[in-house]
């Protein structure tokens, strides 16, 4: 998985309307052709949640990106990558998730715990997955925008 603003060298991206086409500008044509290799045989993922990231016309402040990759090409500092949305199955290979209902509160009983842990998408560790940590732009251009203000993931 790359946070695509975490990438060497990045400078901006760019996405289509549904997120299926990605362009990442980097600083210098050898990053770009780096990431290519990377990139190019699919199989990758691209996450990211910053002022940098899609969509970014209507609030530079919020925007959200999970896609898995599918193929990509280059041209001199331009990388253009083919995506499609990330499913939880494709991110998570190998997992064993159990869960079961009690009446007693996690913490309590120490010793049937493995480990307390929040596993998810917009949400804070600390608050045990249970809100989220900031809106998400569903669409927008100079006309309208959809934000969900509470939009989150978590188990």
């Amino acid at each position: 998985m790359y946070n695509v603003t975490a990438l060497t060298n990045f400078e901006s991206l760019e996405c289509d309307l549904d997120g299926t086409q990605i362009k990442i500008t980097f600083s210098s044509k050898m990053t770009a052709r780096s990431y290519h290799r990377k990139f190019e045989g699919g199989g990758a993922f691209l996450a990211g949640i910053s002022n940098k990231t899609c969509p970014m016309e209507f609030d530079p402040s919020k925007g959200f990106l999970l896609r898995h990759i599918e193929g990509a090409e280059v041209d001199g500092e331009n990388l253009t990558v083919d995506t499609n949305q990330a499913k939880y199955d494709q991110v998570y290979e190998d997992a064993e998730i159990n869960y079961t209902s009690s009446s007693e509160s996690c913490g309590e009983d120490e010793e049937n715990i493995d480990r307390i842990a929040c596993v998810g998408l917009n949400t804070n560790k600390d608050l045990k997955c249970a809100k989220a940590v900031q809106p998400i732009d569903i669409y927008s251009n100079g006309i309208v925008s959809l934000t969900c203000d509470d939009c989150y993931v978590g188990l």
